[in-house]
């Protein structure tokens, strides 16, 4: 009967650690290329469908990582959509996430930038759109990850 109440009471320790794990989640599989003011939304090459689920996760942090061309100056923009109903009808989110090319930059050419979102209420988000807005050079490895 003792080892039984001390193995409940491990359990107990135990389980809220196991269920506050993060997770970190790519959009995408492999980051893909977007032209020189281009745009890419879900369904074109290499940007599949890319719904999360976050029914659990009441605030995240959204991470844009891209490899721009030396000296590029201009801003790309990311684009999500959320869904309340496990993903059957979604609706644009009213939070971008906009990056200067020049900005954060980690390693070499290579940006990246993390900003908070909130997730309150929100079953799923899938990454949607991204826009270079840079007329003069393409970006590579373009990618968005979410994490909680």
């Amino acid at each position: 009967m003792k080892k039984l109440l001390v193995l409940i009471w491990i359990l107990l320790l135990i389980l809220p650690l196991a269920a506050s794990h993060k997770k970190n989640v790519d959009f995408v599989t492999t980051g893909f290329d977007l032209a020189i003011s281009g745009t890419k939304v879900i369904g074109d090459t290499g940007f599949t469908d890319n719904k999360v689920g976050v029914t659990d996760a009441p605030g995240g942090l959204i991470t844009a990582t891209f490899t721009r061309a030396a000296g590029s100056a201009s801003t790309v923009v990311f684009y999500f959509q959320v869904s309340y109903d496990r993903g059957t009808t979604w609706a644009d989110f009213i939070q971008t996430v906009e990056v200067a090319t020049n900005h954060s930059i980690i390693s070499g050419t290579t940006v990246r930038v993390s900003e908070p979102v909130d997730l309150r209420g929100i079953s799923h988000i899938r990454w949607s759109k991204a826009v270079n807005g840079d007329a003069a050079n393409a970006l590579t490895a373009v990618n968005v990850a979410i994490s909680w």
